[in-house]
């Protein structure tokens, strides 16, 4: 097993799969260890994500009947404007 480092960092490749920038083999590390039992946790938090989108479709719902109002009042005000008498 081996350890990236800031001089020689890791990137993904075309087939998923990393590898050293430079394209050398990176040294083992002796130190580094696999631990078993162990599952990798996910940088998404679901609840917190959904949450986050029903308040961005909220907010964009008002926004949209706010200008749906606002053509309905220019409409208005133009039908008033173009009365004769």
């Amino acid at each position: 097993m081996v350890t990236a480092t800031a001089d020689e960092p890791l990137k993904r490749g075309e087939d998923g799969l990393f590898r050293p920038q430079s394209g050398d083999p990176l040294p083992n590390n002796a130190n580094a260890r696999m631990m078993t039992g162990v599952l990798e946790g996910s940088n998404v938090n679901t609840v917190e994500t959904m949450v986050g989108m029903i308040q961005t479709a909220r907010q964009f719902e008002v926004q949209m009947r706010l200008l749906q109002t606002a053509e309905s009042n220019d409409r208005s005000a133009g039908q008033l404007l173009s009365m004769q008498g």
